[in-house]
């Protein structure tokens, strides 16, 4: 870990000090560069767009799917597990390390856009019966 919070360069006297006084440092410096990536892609503003939506889906999975399915079981337990990784490593890699989040994240944006999808479909479902079962009064007017 001391290789890595310094530069990849051999230390003369590695140890838990060095590690211990670098380690926030360089964990902050990640989240800073990884907050900061999208501006080296084309269309930023789609991508932080977009991160802002996987979020707040992820967010909503974490609330919402029920505790005792394994599959979402394994998805937080991934994300734990991944940030370990990220957190581990403390060195920016240009979002590598961090695609060990994607199979978790894509987990919880499936299932928030399956709940919105069935609700979508119920409210729609119920407008139409609504609808069919009285034809006459959603009939518009006949023109003049």
């Amino acid at each position: 870990l001391s290789y890595a919070l310094n530069n990849f360069r051999l230390l003369a006297h590695p140890g838990w000090s060095y590690v211990i006084s670098r380690y926030p440092g360089a964990i902050v410096h990640v989240l800073h560069l990884d907050l900061l990536y999208p501006d080296s892609l084309h269309h930023r503003s789609l991508w932080y767009a977009v991160a802002v939506a996987v979020i707040a889906a992820f967010a909503y999975f974490f609330v919402a799917a029920p505790r005792r399915e394994p599959l979402f079981l394994l998805a937080r337990g991934g994300i734990i597990g991944a940030a370990g990784i990220v957190a581990l490593a403390a060195n920016f890699t240009g979002m590598r390390l961090e695609l060990a989040f994607l199979p978790c994240v894509a987990i919880g944006v499936a299932f928030t856009l399956q709940r919105l999808w069935d609700s979508f479909a119920t409210a729609f479902a119920v407008s139409w019966r609504a609808v069919r079962s009285h034809p006459a009064a959603h009939r518009p007017p006949p023109l003049s």
